[in-house]
């Protein structure tokens, strides 16, 4: 049984995953007591997480849902994984435009530091 009254997405947007693993809503714990804060408009913050990753909120002042896109986002989203993959590729081309320029070791190692890059084989 869910304890959330907003949010009606039960599968992740981004890659259909249906495993539901944290549900909360905004609360309080004031007097010895936990206060699920309600709006005056009887709305509340919600939040339902997936296995993926992927969250989706209910904001209780704009009554409405969004997919989140910062922190809890979707492991198997396919646009996040083609970024993932050209990041890779970019970061390996400029290792390789570094040790393929012809300035001393010491000065290569220097530059690649300043741009959190190992030059060592990998």
């Amino acid at each position: 049984m869910s304890i959330l009254r907003h949010v009606q997405t039960n599968r992740c947007p981004k890659c259909g995953e249906s495993l539901v693993i944290e549900e909360k809503v905004g609360y309080s714990y004031f007097n010895g007591q936990i206060h699920i804060h309600d709006h005056v408009n009887g709305h509340r913050d919600e939040t339902r997480r997936f296995a993926c990753g992927q969250a989706v909120s209910y904001s209780k002042n704009f009554r409405e849902e969004k997919v989140e896109t910062a922190g809890y986002t979707c492991l198997r989203d396919p646009e996040r994984i083609e970024k993932e993959k050209q990041k890779e590729k970019l970061e390996e081309d400029v290792k390789n435009f570094i040790r393929n320029h012809e300035l001393p070791e010491d000065v290569k190692r220097s530059v690649a530091s300043k741009l959190y890059i190992h030059l060592e084989d990998d």
